[in-house]
């Protein structure tokens, strides 16, 4: 620890550019301020000795975040706070604590960078994204609508043209309303989708097995196939659960909408996870055969659906792309592979999910 006389104070702390404030541990006031500190907390040095520094927390809870961030060397290193000054204004600020000795008593020295114009853009920023995001979603749902609202608008005016000419009979009607009812429970289940999608966003993530999971899945779900599974022990990723669940049974059921039209006797799937050094790898690989690679690079728009896959599965892909890319900060890729499995050949589509272990 540290030992800094009086007369050392004005050599040593005038040094520093940043407020600094020396804090007694056994009183909790302030027994040392410097220039700069007047000038951050708006007031002057006489006004800072003797003040307690919880003075300047914007809440109760703040005293126990940062005694809960002492390392054990006994220091602080930029700790995001928000602080008020005497005027009541608030600041952002990256908070920093030493242990030192001050004219022979035990204290703290803190020093605080005001990171409040950062913040600020930050804030900015992410707001300009939220409504990129919110135009993206509209755009999307529009796109979605377009065809069904078309059919809709098509079989109604089929109607009352038919009605008009005295030629509508029972069966057209049936036929029309069915359109109609088909059609509109597909807008419905569009936007709850797209009301999924935002709130499964903030959902909080945890821990868990994903080989726990991807077993409950398979349990869960029947599948017109043989599931192979090549599980590493003790596989975990930090994520929200749900989230992965629905990621999961997406690539299962694009895997089973292709068997669904190919002509395959033995269908397979090997379902692979893996543990490196800095993430956790999923691999999925079918043998249906594989897909069309001119539509390789268009499978994760929103509104892109390949020939086997029915209404909404383009958009179930798209969601799994921005759970894996955008809140797991991962990587998703899916490619044709050939593979040997048990001495036999077979051609399919590999899909990885590449999820980043969470940093301490």
């Amino acid at each position: 620890m540290d030992n800094i006389h009086s007369e050392q104070s004005n050599t040593i702390i005038s040094k520093i550019l940043f407020p600094i404030l020396i804090t007694s541990k056994k009183t909790k006031k302030i027994v040392y301020a410097n220039p700069y500190a007047q000038k951050q907390y708006e007031t002057n040095l006489d006004t800072l000795i003797g003040m307690e520094v919880s003075e300047f927390y914007t809440d109760e809870n703040q005293r126990e975040k940062i005694i809960s961030s002492i390392k054990e060397d006994g220091k602080v290193e930029n700790l995001e706070m928000s602080f008020k000054t005497m005027k009541g204004n608030i600041f952002y600020g990256l908070l920093s604590l030493t242990d030192i000795v001050f004219n022979n008593e035990d204290c703290f020295m803190g020093m605080v960078k005001d990171i409040t114009l950062q913040k600020e853009q930050e804030q900015k920023l992410a707001r300009q994204s939220k409504m990129e995001a919110l135009g993206e979603m509209i755009s999307n749902i529009a796109h979605h609508w377009r065809q069904p609202l078309s059919a809709i608008s098509l079989a109604s005016s089929g109607i009352v043209a038919q009605h008009e000419f005295g030629i509508l009979d029972d069966e057209c009607l049936i036929e029309s309303m069915e359109i109609i009812d088909q059609e509109s429970q597909f807008l419905s289940k569009t936007l709850d989708s797209f009301r999924d999608m935002i709130a499964d966003a903030q959902i909080e993530k945890e821990y868990f097995n994903i080989n726990l999971l991807i077993k409950k899945v398979i349990s869960n779900n029947k599948y017109p196939f043989e599931i192979f599974l090549d599980l590493d022990e003790d596989v975990e990723v930090y994520a929200a659960m749900i989230n992965m669940e629905k990621s999961i049974k997406t690539i299962l059921n694009n895997s089973k909408d292709k068997f669904e039209i190919e002509d395959i006797k033995e269908k397979i799937v090997i379902l692979k996870t893996k543990n490196n050094k800095y993430s956790t790898i999923l691999e999925f690989l079918d043998n249906a055969g594989g897909m069309d690679e001119s539509i390789l690079d268009k499978i994760y728009e929103p509104y892109f659906t390949t020939s086997h896959m029915s209404k909404g599965k383009g958009l179930s892909l798209f969601n799994t792309h921005k759970f894996i890319t955008v809140d797991l900060k991962g990587t998703i890729d899916i490619k044709n592979k050939k593979f040997k499995y048990n001495d036999k050949e077979y051609l399919g589509v590999s899909v990885i999910l590449d999820i980043p272990i969470k940093s301490n």
